[in-house]
């Protein structure tokens, strides 16, 4: 009996290790990245699903298909296919890049492509726009004295300042420290840095990359982290600066050489953003508890009185505000963000007008027609035209993309109003 049992398991093994070969995964040949055990994978878009399309481990495995993913909800480790050498080498396929069967084929005109440079910020001519790998466009542009144009952005923990010439940016000045953050205007910009867990600093520069002021945040025991949102009103000296403290709780200074004019805290978290003419807006969250809570807006000039405050709500979105514009011809104000509710899969971002009141005027609201693991926001250029910068968060497989605002279809609104 033992014998038989003995020559059964053996007969057995090939049969389990063919029954292995012929797994059937499934696949979304619609710009799916994944392949899959459960033919309706929560991970893909629900418009695609069921799944139709199936493979077996032996086509997985040919070169054609090497940028398909094990699905990391339903393919365990004993069932993924081996990646190619070349794959696990590069991170992209050698014959077909991935992020043409990722990126909707409407979109591909918009990647970044070969001009997205890892390290260093480029810039993309044809957007008159920066852009800086597995980040949002970053830098400043500058009005350099001559008439040049000049860039200051971080590098690993440098500042630098740029000058564009013929054959690209040319260094004309770097500065060593943890930089954090860089923002400001063609004028001058904004740099912060951290040296330790407790004392921070906002550096003001002008186009040439010379210091004009510093402004030291030392508060021992709470600034855990923080960032700058900086713009100047008159190229000499007027920021916003928001530091996070311990708790979570967010402070908005409103800096001037070397002094502190005013300062908001933001309980629930928010930002602030320059806009024009001397004021300033404070947009800060009613809740830490409703995903879809409202967001106050709080429009102050200089000195830090109101001039106004506004509501922003919606039906069942996630709100948040990227952009805040001033029409100079009008008085009013362009502002452009994003509305997310993942559970519907809703994607959109939109684009409101109002008047110099900051009353509503109109809103249009366009669907972000990607996948669900994207992450998007919207970025306007030096001419003010806007763009839906996209991004997966597994940088590796997947290349940018940067779309004109007005290329997106229109869709409903969700509620999204100001009031």
């Amino acid at each position: 009996m033992k014998r038989f049992f003995v020559a059964l398991l053996i007969m057995l093994l090939p049969l389990n290790a063919c029954a292995e070969d012929n797994l059937v995964y499934w696949i979304n040949p619609d710009g799916g990245r994944y392949y899959h055990l459960d033919l309706n994978c929560p991970v893909e878009n629900p418009k695609f699903l069921p799944l139709q399309v199936s493979m077996i481990k032996e086509e997985l495995e040919q070169s054609e298909n090497s940028f398909y993913l094990p699905c990391n909800i339903c393919v365990d480790e004993s069932h993924v296919v081996s990646v190619p050498e070349e794959i696990k080498e590069t991170g992209m396929p050698t014959e077909e890049p991935a992020w043409e069967m990722i990126i909707d084929p409407k979109y591909s005109e918009y990647t970044l492509k070969d001009r997205y440079v890892e390290e260093r910020p480029v810039w993309i001519d044809e957007h008159n726009m920066l852009a800086k790998a597995g980040w949002n466009p970053e830098g400043v542009f500058l009005s350099l004295p001559d008439g040049d144009v000049g860039l200051a952005a971080i590098s690993a923990n440098t500042l630098n300042f740029y000058r564009w010439g013929e054959d690209g940016l040319i260094t004309e000045k770097s500065i060593e420290g943890k930089w954090q953050d860089v923002r400001g205007n063609t004028k001058g910009v904004c740099a912060t840095r951290k040296t330790d867990e407790n004392t921070a600093f906002a550096h003001l520069f002008d186009p040439a990359g010379n210091e004009i002021w510093t402004y030291e945040f030392n508060d021992p025991g709470r600034i855990s982290g923080w960032y700058a949102n900086p713009d100047a009103t008159d190229g000499a000296g007027t920021y916003l600066v928001i530091v996070r403290v311990e708790s979570d709780l967010r402070t908005a200074f409103c800096v001037r050489n070397r002094e502190i004019i005013w300062q908001q805290n933001l309980l629930y978290g928010g930002n602030a953003f320059y806009a024009g003419d001397q004021t300033f807006i404070v947009a800060e969250t009613t809740s830490d508890d409703d995903l879809y809570a409202d967001i106050i807006l709080d429009h102050r000039d200089m000195e830090g009185k109101s001039l106004g405050i506004k509501r922003l709500s919606g039906d069942g979105v996630v709100k948040s505000i990227h952009v805040i514009l001033q029409n100079a011809e009008t008085g009013g104000y362009t502002i452009y963000g994003r509305a997310v509710a993942n559970s519907r899969q809703v994607y959109t971002v939109f684009r409101m007008e109002l008047d110099s009141q900051m009353n509503q005027q109109s809103i249009s609201v366009r669907d972000v027609d990607f996948y669900p693991d994207y992450n998007f926001s919207v970025i306007t250029a030096p001419d003010g035209d806007a763009y839906v910068y996209c991004r997966t968060y597994d940088e590796t497989y997947v290349q940018p993309v940067l779309v004109p605002f007005n290329v997106l279809e229109e869709t409903e609104s969700h509620g999204i109003r100001l009031h």
